[in-house]
């Protein structure tokens, strides 16, 4: 059951600065974005984003496996898997947000030596498949497989770590308030 309850950091966020638009009166948030592997390190560069509003939404795919695999700390299977499609401010429409991952391919953060096994090219190509196939989702041992979002707002001067839960999805949380 300890294993259910694990998380895993997969990136950070770094707030910059926050302006104020004299456009739209509404502030501006410029903070950079970077994912990382299970030790902390980056998988890729930072990447800078500015939004309209403190209010950032991180839109994501996730799939779930059975609870038997997270318990058995499977291979494939044990933990939750996610692809950040992309972010948006609170005063954008969500099309109007920046693309992170590409739909239809792997994230970068799950990559095992750069390769992709034949399970995770599977999945991520025809993610909405499973998605409306029961079977065949329940035959990979996909508990569920679906998009989502979080949000929270950013604060100058803070950073964010973002974990996936083993059995679940993402949770935001501010380093200031996590080391307390």
């Amino acid at each position: 059951l300890r294993l259910m309850k694990v998380n895993q950091r997969i990136a950070q966020i770094n707030v910059i600065r926050q302006t104020p638009d004299p456009a739209t009166g509404n502030v501006v948030t410029e903070f950079s974005f970077q994912e990382v592997n299970k030790r902390g390190q980056p998988v890729d560069h930072a990447r800078t984003f500015r939004i309209q509003g403190d209010l950032v939404y991180f839109d994501y795919y996730v799939v779930k496996f059975q609870d038997k695999f997270i318990e058995q700390a499977h291979l494939d299977r044990s933990t939750s898997i996610c692809l950040f499609r992309r972010l948006f401010g609170e005063y954008q429409e969500p099309y109007q947000g920046y693309t992170l991952d590409q739909v239809e391919s792997r994230p970068n953060v799950y990559g095992r030596d750069d390769m992709i096994s034949e399970f995770e090219t599977q999945i991520w190509s025809e993610f909405w498949e499973y998605a409306h196939d029961k079977k065949r989702a329940e035959a990979e041992g996909i508990r569920a497989i679906h998009g989502q979002a979080v949000s929270t707002r950013l604060r100058p001067g803070q950073s964010y770590r973002i974990l996936l839960r083993a059995s679940d999805g993402l949770t935001i949380q501010s380093l200031q308030l996590a080391d307390r």
